[in-house]
């Protein structure tokens, strides 16, 4: 059974008082809480209700599942070894001991894991490896251009239907929306130049690898802030986490996917912590990144009615665009627009990027409707994926006359 650090401790000390001041200060369900708008007017840093109890949960939960893959594994390995010896052709032999060197290695993988102990700890910075090598990515040139102006209004073509819901995650939220509305948008831990391909800082500001190769320590932007003004803090990997894989959120994937690619979080203090992954890989910082932070006082009214009751809210970002009630025009157009103090809107990477206002998705589900809204200059921008619309429906005097530029680009 876990048991809880000082940290965790510390952490946690304040969310019975939150939850009260919650009570009284506007975070409850009523007809504005439903809007996209709604944000919980309860203090930065409330943890949502149950999140006190996640972490032993969740460490249980993995334990049992490693003993049960072990145990599994083991009688599989020991079928295959009678079959093995027993077998006379050579092929099927061969087979077999493929399989059984693969069964090894996985068990062997499992019983790492169960050596190495609790998928989440909470530790002090003293614990944190004195011989690492700290890099920040610096080196690498800006991105963008210096001449580029800020400001003004980028209109799009959404294709498809309106999506079902904004929540992240949970039914119907991986919709061929949500890469504008969020994957595009966040900022994560790290990511990669596109021109030299290392790692550039996202808001973790600087990082370290263990001599494995497979655990990376973080030190958060002291600047990082979400899109409401709340701080970024370590223990949020965790609430996003905790909704992500709660029986609330309805969305089975996640458990899977948090067990299968990650081993350890490891939570020092407010700024830092370190993430293991079961295997090396190359560019492990990036790899890291499958862990997002979530702003816990959003989600005050998690619980059971979690699917219903945020439906419509959309949560404050570590981007530079937000959407808020007046970019909303149900069924028809999503307009994001850019955080005006945004906290990275002077960093080296990103002072150049996120250069427009705002950005407008109009939902226009018939190509050729879409292409006459381009053609009249009600859209700035067509993306076009399909062979007959850009090699025939292009064909027009806008384009030939230098009006309308086709770029192919990947």
């Amino acid at each position: 059974m876990l048991k809880l650090s000082a940290i965790l401790r510390t952490i946690l000390s304040s969310v019975t008082l939150s939850l009260l001041l919650a009570v009284g200060s506007g975070c409850k369900d009523s007809s504005q809480s439903q809007g996209v708008g709604w944000q919980p007017n309860v203090p930065f840093g409330t943890l949502p209700p149950g999140f006190d109890s996640f972490p032993e949960r969740w460490n249980k939960q993995i334990n049992d599942r490693l003993a049960r893959e072990e145990a599994a594994k083991q009688k599989e390995i020991r079928e295959l070894r009678d079959k093995f010896f027993k077998e006379e052709d050579p092929k099927i032999r061969e087979k077999l001991q493929s399989k059984l060197i693969a069964d090894e290695a996985a068990l062997s993988v499992i019983h790492r894991r169960q050596t190495e102990g609790d998928y989440i700890k909470f530790k002090t910075p003293a614990d944190i490896p004195q011989d690492l090598k700290w890099e920040d990515g610096l080196d690498n040139p800006e991105i963008g251009d210096p001449n580029a102006k800020k400001g003004g209004v980028l209109r799009q073509w959404a294709p498809g239907s309106y999506p079902d819901t904004f929540r992240p995650n949970g039914p119907n939220s991986n919709s061929g929306f949500r890469g504008p509305l969020y994957d595009e948008i966040i900022i994560g831990l790290v990511s990669i130049h596109p021109v030299t391909g290392k790692i550039i800082p996202g808001i973790a500001h600087k990082w370290a690898e263990s001599a494995d190769r497979r655990t990376v320590y973080f030190e958060l932007d002291p600047d990082a802030r979400y899109s409401d003004g709340a701080k970024v803090k370590a223990i949020d990997l965790l609430v996003n986490m905790y909704i992500r894989t709660s029986e609330y959120s309805r969305d089975v994937f996640y458990n899977n996917f948090f067990y299968q690619n990650a081993s350890n979080i490891t939570i020092y203090d407010d700024n830092r912590f370190s993430i293991t992954l079961p295997f090396a890989k190359p560019l492990l910082p990036f790899y890291c990144t499958l862990f997002i932070p979530s702003p816990p006082h959003f989600y005050c009214e998690f619980g059971p009615s979690y699917v219903e009751r945020y439906q419509w809210r959309v949560p404050p970002t570590t981007g530079a665009y937000v959407v808020k009630p007046d970019g909303i025009i149900r069924g028809r157009q999503v307009t994001l627009q850019r955080v005006p103090d945004w906290w990275a809107r002077d960093k080296k990477f990103t002072k150049y990027m996120y250069n427009v206002d705002q950005i407008v998705y109009n939902f226009i589900a018939e190509p050729s409707k879409a292409i006459e809204l381009f053609r009249i200059g009600e859209l700035d921008v067509l993306n076009i994926t399909k062979p007959e619309l850009w090699h025939e429906r292009m064909e027009i005097p806008e384009v030939h006359n230098g009006y309308i530029n086709r770029s192919t680009f990947f």
